[in-house]
């Protein structure tokens, strides 16, 4: 399904043509995703009555929701059965009774994800998402602190995909790259939360279907929880081109 984005309205009077913009809709792509404007919904909230206000909030928080939670349990679908299309959001005008508008869909033509989501809130909206800073395992400091020595000085560091491959769609990080070794490595911390781990082993899947000859190595610490342990198991079973190595000072 192609990439595209839909502006989210709200009609504050039925009998005027006025439209207040509140946030932004993105779908396709790593998508779907959602942005609301607090400072939007407030104002909103000012010129409009109260149960009007409120019934339209649970809305719009519920498709948020909705969306969010797709995004997050069903990563292996996004490239191929997104939730959301158009007709969505016509579903939802309806249910709104008109309040709620969407623009009609725009195709854009770069790979959705994030960053291209954040850059379109910021060009429709000039607003910013709060950022949220994740926290990092010990292993990922260990992992940076080690990669950063003399020996590994051949290798291209935390790079991206489009940085390296200029044709590939995805942008995708990558820990390591040896272009004369073809060695694309991606660490992976099986302990960290079933929904981060997900999303690095369906970007550990992207990055094989992008640099195809090259050998594809996923460095991991030994797992301590129970999860963990099932988690690379389960990898290893689903990824079997992968060489999997566990994270050991001597790698």
């Amino acid at each position: 399904m192609e990439s595209f984005y839909s502006i989210i309205y709200l009609k504050p009077n039925a009998l005027s043509d006025e439209h207040l913009a509140v946030g932004l809709f993105t779908g396709g792509g790593e998508g779907p995703f959602v942005f609301l404007s607090e400072s939007r919904m407030k104002l909103y909230k000012v010129i409009t009555r109260k149960n009007t206000f409120l019934a339209i909030q649970r809305l719009l928080n519920g498709l948020k929701k909705e969306v969010d939670g797709y995004r997050g349990n069903q990563a292996e679908l996004r490239l191929f059965d997104p939730l959301y299309s158009k007709e969505e959001l016509m579903k939802l005008k309806k249910m709104s009774r008109g309040t709620v508008v969407f623009s009609e869909p725009t195709v854009i033509n770069e790979w959705l994800n994030e960053e291209v989501h954040d850059q379109l809130v910021q060009q429709f909206l000039g607003e910013q998402k709060k950022k949220v800073l994740p926290k990092r395992s010990a292993f990922h400091l260990n992992w940076k602190r080690y990669v950063n020595q003399p020996n590994f000085d051949a290798y291209t560091q935390f790079a991206t995909t489009k940085e390296l491959k200029q044709e590939a769609e995805v942008n995708i990080s990558v820990d390591l790259y040896h272009a004369e070794k073809r060695e694309v490595v991606k660490a992976i911390d099986f302990d960290l939360k079933s929904i981060s781990v997900e999303k690095k082993c369906y970007e550990l899947n992207l990055l094989g279907t992008i640099f195809k000859k090259h050998t594809l190595i996923c460095v991991f610490p030994s797992p301590k929880t129970k999860e963990g342990k099932e988690r690379l198991m389960l990898a290893q079973t689903d990824y079997p081109n992968v060489k999997f190595k566990m994270f050991r000072r001597e790698f």
